[in-house]
């Protein structure tokens, strides 16, 4: 249909563009219909005669789809009319855009980029980027960086034209193919973007990935670019953004709350906001965003305190920072000596519990097993009679063994208990140590050397314990001659 009619655009728009021609319908080729629709793109064709029209519409997947208003005769004479209805009914679009002859059509295109499949996207005019990142700025940068990726915008009417930034190349047909450096994602703006962005506010690209590094013949897209950089680097900033029929409200929450519009394009360029930015992502850490969340609500207090407010913003920032990492570094000091303390402690007391569970075992076993000695004396001298002494020698097993259990179940699990329940306590020393400053207190000397000493003191009683009892037990079984009835009184 084209050189049959006068094209026009209707809307130019990223990735895509409407144009509009009215010419005759015997020039619409049904085939390049067919093999346009077929690659995506959509068309829609206005055939109309007196109070009768048919509007084809054809898109991917479906096809073309046709539908008629108002009385067909005034259109068709008798026998065209029943070669349209047929078509009508049929769906087909060649047969209807054949019978229509020489009728007037108006024919509305829609040419559709597809990113995911080109690899790249495409705007109409250098004027329509523009209007796009001016009248829907933030929008129209999260659909360039839905895959946060480094991206390419063909811009048709360019030529040679480019500019390049670390994650954007606008081009034209004409222009060189883009060479990327380092990606704007670097792993601590990932991690910040995750920390402190995925609060609803619309994703969008850091600052660097917009801000241009050079470009030749686009001189009103650089500078749109640049202020847009700046007003992105407060976008990342602030503690909170709203949108309200798409003015910006930031929000920053330190001293005082201070919420700022920032209508599209308020600031223009300067390199402050975007080295604020650079100082604010260069660590996730909750210290540096809270630093400049307090110098941004004593420097800014109006709208147009933004302008000019980056230098002092940083300055102030740094200096906030500095003084929360003096005051960390001695808390962090300060905890790590208790930590050490209380190490030397919990080893000191676990120490001493073993060794008095062991002494007492030990004593205990031994004035038993003396006790069960001068039993047997005073038998062998016949002071005790056979039963008594069997039955003294029964006591002094049974007591040997009540000192066996309550020795393993209680006394040397309490000194062991000591070590675990400060262990598991040590977690709780994260908020202001780091995992190797923890791994340094679990590792101190004191400490082995206690779970050493109470380790010995467990095996020295076992060893000495299993022995005694085995001989009372024993020589008991012995005086009873192996008979238990001698026990009765």
């Amino acid at each position: 249909m084209a050189g049959h009619g006068a094209w026009r655009a209707s809307h130019d728009a990223l990735d895509r563009t409407e144009l509009r021609v009215q010419a005759s319908a015997r020039f619409a080729d049904p085939k390049d219909l067919d093999e346009f629709v077929s690659l995506g793109n959509s068309v829609e064709i206005t055939l109309k005669k007196g109070a009768w029209s048919v509007r084809i519409d054809g898109r991917r997947p479906a096809g073309f789809t046709l539908v008629a208003e108002g009385p067909i005769e005034e259109a068709f004479d008798e026998a065209e009319q029943t070669r349209a209805e047929s078509a009508i009914e049929d769906q087909d679009c060649g047969r209807i855009l054949g019978v229509s002859g020489n009728m007037d059509a108006t024919l509305l295109v829609t040419l559709i980029n597809r990113p995911k499949e080109s690899g790249i996207h495409w705007i109409r005019t250098t004027v329509a980027l523009q209007r796009a990142l001016s009248e829907r700025w933030l929008g129209t940068l999260n659909e360039i960086f839905a895959d946060q990726e480094q991206q390419v915008v063909l811009v048709q009417d360019a030529g040679a034209s480019f500019l390049e930034a670390s994650g954007l190349y606008v081009r034209g047909p004409e222009a060189p193919s883009q060479a990327w450096g380092d990606s704007p994602w670097s792993s601590d703006v990932k991690r910040y973007a995750a920390a402190y962005l995925a609060d609803g506010r619309i994703p969008a690209p850091p600052p660097p990935a917009i801000a241009p590094a050079q470009s030749r013949g686009l001189v009103e897209l650089e500078r749109l670019l640049q202020r847009l950089a700046s007003d992105l680097s407060w976008y990342w900033l602030a503690a909170r953004v709203s949108d309200d029929a798409g003015v910006l409200t930031l929000r920053f929450d330190g001293a005082r709350v201070v919420d700022i519009g920032l209508p599209p394009l308020l600031l223009d360029y300067e390199e402050a906001p975007l080295a604020l930015w650079q100082w604010g992502v260069a660590n996730p850490d909750p210290d540096r965003r809270q630093a400049i969340q307090q110098a941004a609500s004593l420097a800014i207090s109006e709208e147009t305190d933004i302008l000019s407010a980056a230098r002092p913003v940083l300055r102030t920032a740094q200096s906030l920072y500095q003084l929360a990492r003096q005051g960390a570094v001695a808390e962090a000091l300060a905890t790590r000596r208790t930590a050490r303390e209380a190490a030397i402690a919990a080893a000191r007391n676990a120490a001493d519990a073993a060794r008095t569970a062991a002494g007492k075992a030990l004593e205990r076993s031994g004035l038993q097993l003396a006790a069960l000695a001068g039993i047997l004396i005073a038998q062998n001298k016949q002071t005790l009679d056979a039963g008594a002494a069997a039955r003294l020698s029964s006591g002094v097993l049974l007591l040997l063994l009540v000192t066996f259990i309550v020795s393993v179940t209680l006394d040397f699990p309490g000194a062991s208990s000591i070590l675990t329940s400060f262990d598991r306590d040590l977690k709780q020393y994260r908020e202001a140590l780091a995992e190797t400053d923890l791994e340094a207190v679990r590792g101190m000397d004191s400490l082995r050397r206690a779970k050493r000493q109470v380790y010995w003191s467990w095996g020295l009683t076992i060893t000495v314990f299993l022995p005694v009892l085995a001989a009372v037990a024993y020589l008991t079984g012995w005086l009873i001659h192996w008979d238990v009835r001698m026990l009765l009184p």
